[in-house]
């Protein structure tokens, strides 16, 4: 059992006009981010590269670069060797959506002064929206995402990165797509070398969020049952490492909430939580989460809908050795590209 604490941010730093943020973080503390820029229905998707400095507990980032990708909501994930993954939506808004993936490179030992070779071109991955993709070690993929025929189901998906260099062959092999679904909107998905898997998502119409927590056997992934975990909550964000540490953030709609978790060593579908800690005093919309050894890697922003400017801070994982850079945007369907508003609260914190 960890004990009762959540995570100490420290102070916030302007990173970047921009909105729908994607984070991925290599354990050599190479960072890449990934948004729209911030024009109110641009699909244009820039990124930066960063060097987490864990020392100064900062982040030195590049100057923002042009992916040559049309699209909406990316996310993203980095293999062990540098193989960079890029999932988007061809739209914002869910009817009809679909997505696609590109594969680079990046040197993961490099600096922040690099830039991703594109190794594809867009392949077509199926229906679905507001995709979250995680990959560990054994190049293993997992993702979530929700549908695109407004039915408001999340699909997750498992699979492997294929990289034959001989032949140009790189593309990510699922043996199913759709394979198992819930209901609920603004999923995120968090996986550890351990093949073990946590994923949150929020309910519809309501600031509730649950979590499933799974891991991958074969080609599936055999989620536990679903188990509520907060009632005043929206957009959540889940990172897992291999200790068995959780690491969740989401938004209460008067500010942004973190707490952390272990998975319970008796009870394999379950996730024994901290008390959740307020940390910050402003709006909060679709994290983004990443991992760089055992170091957190987190997102928000904040909150503007003309120009929406994105921030990070570095802070101090309480109960265990880490760091946690928040980074991300206000998401906000309005502006282009971006997630669903969840509505109106009605129910107060009960952490005010």
């Amino acid at each position: 059992m960890i004990r009762d604490s959540g995570v100490a941010f420290g102070s916030l730093h302007f990173y970047a006009d921009g909105k729908t943020s994607g984070l991925t973080a290599h354990r050599f503390g190479l960072v890449l981010e990934f948004h729209n820029s911030p024009e109110k229905l641009s699909t244009v998707i820039r990124y930066r590269v960063g060097k987490l400095d864990a020392i100064s507990r900062n982040i030195s980032w590049s100057s923002i670069r042009f992916s040559d990708i049309i699209g909406c909501n990316p996310a993203v994930a980095i293999s062990n060797d540098g193989y960079v993954i890029v999932v988007y939506a061809n739209q914002a808004y869910e009817l009809g959506s679909h997505l696609y993936y590109r594969i680079g490179k990046i040197d993961p030992a490099g600096g922040r002064d690099q830039t991703i070779v594109w190794l594809t071109n867009a392949i077509y991955l199926g229906a679905g929206v507001h995709a979250s993709i995680a990959m560990n070690s054994n190049n293993f993929i997992v993702m979530a995402h929700e549908s695109a025929t407004g039915d408001k189901r999340i699909y997750y998906e498992v699979g492997r990165l294929i990289t034959v260099a001989s032949s140009g062959n790189y593309h990510i092999r699922f043996d199913k797509w759709a394979s198992d679904h819930d209901i609920g909107i603004n999923p995120a998905i968090a996986m550890n070398d351990r093949n073990e898997v946590v994923a949150v998502r929020q309910l519809t119409n309501e600031p509730v969020v649950e979590y499933r927590r799974g891991i991958i056997f074969g080609s599936t992934i055999q989620l536990g049952q679903s188990r509520r975990y907060d009632d005043y909550a929206e957009y959540p964000a889940v990172a897992l490492l291999n200790s068995g540490l959780v690491l969740e953030v989401n938004g209460t709609g008067q500010g942004v909430i973190s707490r952390i978790g272990e998975l319970s060593k008796v009870n394999a579908e379950e996730i024994e939580w901290s008390t959740p800690v307020k940390e910050f005093e402003m709006d909060f919309h679709a994290p983004a989460l990443a991992i760089s050894g055992d170091i957190p890697i987190l997102s928000f922003d904040d909150g503007n809908s003309f120009v929406p400017k994105i921030y990070f801070t570095v802070g101090v994982a309480i109960s265990k050795e880490g760091y946690v850079l928040v980074v991300g945007s206000n998401n906000s369907i309005k502006n282009g590209c971006g997630r669903r508003p969840s509505g109106s609260w009605g129910k107060p914190s009960p952490l005010d």
